[in-house]
């Protein structure tokens, strides 16, 4: 088990890693001074087909507009060679959940289905509701990674 507010990513498998890495690029796209839960759905989506499969054709396009729709547009561009951004308190306890439901599930590794369920967990969550939206409630989709 992790300690609170720190998630750790050895546990992580490699397209776990990269979606996270994806999500600081597209928190930076977006000027955000934080990693949000949107951020990190964008992240899985660029990582894992098989998700955004399964939230149907045209889901992550419309995932995308729908934020860039709601991304305040004068924030100033956060440079490339930025630091790491932080992790919103969102996305902190999506990742802890993450790790709760991987070791529930009794799996080694974490897994990019297991970020899901973190983000479907932080309910209030622009993510979680994003991907309610379109389809994907949390026990239907935990139940698909044990059948």
């Amino acid at each position: 088990m992790i300690a609170q507010g720190e998630p750790v990513f050895e546990r992580y498998n490699l397209p776990a890693r990269r979606a996270i890495v994806f999500a600081l690029r597209e928190a930076r796209n977006f000027r955000s001074p934080w990693i949000l839960t949107e951020h990190l759905l964008l992240g899985i989506l660029d990582e894992e087909r098989t998700v955004a499969m399964q939230l149907g054709t045209g889901a992550q396009e419309a995932i995308r507009k729908e934020m860039e729709q709601l991304a305040p547009p004068d924030r100033e561009r956060i440079p490339i060679s930025a630091e790491d951004l932080p992790l919103a308190q969102d996305s902190q306890s999506a990742l802890m959940f993450a790790v709760q439901e991987a070791d529930a599930l009794k799996h080694q590794e974490i897994v990019t289905p297991h970020l899901i369920l973190g983000l479907l967990r932080v309910e209030d969550c622009m993510a979680a509701q994003l991907l309610r939206k379109h389809g994907m409630e949390y026990e239907r989709y935990r139940e698909s990674l044990t059948s």
